[in-house]
This record gives C-alpha cells, sequence and structure tokens, in this order.
C-alpha cells in the first residue's frame, strides 16, 4: 500500500467546513517502531486531524 486517505462526513458547521460536504485527510504511515514515540508525543498524537495507518499482518494457514 502507497499511501491512505481518510474521508470524513461534516455533520454541522466547523471552520471552513460546510455541513453535510466531505473532507479527505491523508494518514500517515505507523510502524511497530514508531508507535511508542507517536502515542507519547502530545504534538503528534493521532487525531481526526492526523490520522494515522498501521498494516498488522496475519499469516495463518
Amino acid at each position: 500500500m502507497l499511501n491512505c486517505v481518510c474521508i470524513y462526513y461534516v455533520a454541522k458547521q466547523k471552520d471552513c467546513w460546510d455541513a453535510g460536504s466531505y473532507i479527505e485527510i491523508p494518514a500517515t504511515r505507523l510502524t511497530a517502531d514508531s508507535w511508542s514515540q507517536i502515542i507519547t508525543d502530545i504534538y503528534n498524537r493521532p487525531s481526526p486531524m492526523r490520522p494515522y495507518y498501521y498494516i498488522h499482518n496475519l499469516n495463518q494457514q
């Protein structure tokens, strides 16, 4: 996967977004190594405006 985009539905007027519209926020890839740094850093914590995606692969045969 090269990238990920989160699409949000705006239910009510917020800042410059109109109610009933959709906004697209690009997500940042999260790795197992960076998880501990991201979750404890108040400026980089996951939020609706700063989403992260994590690929968790389970190989079960």
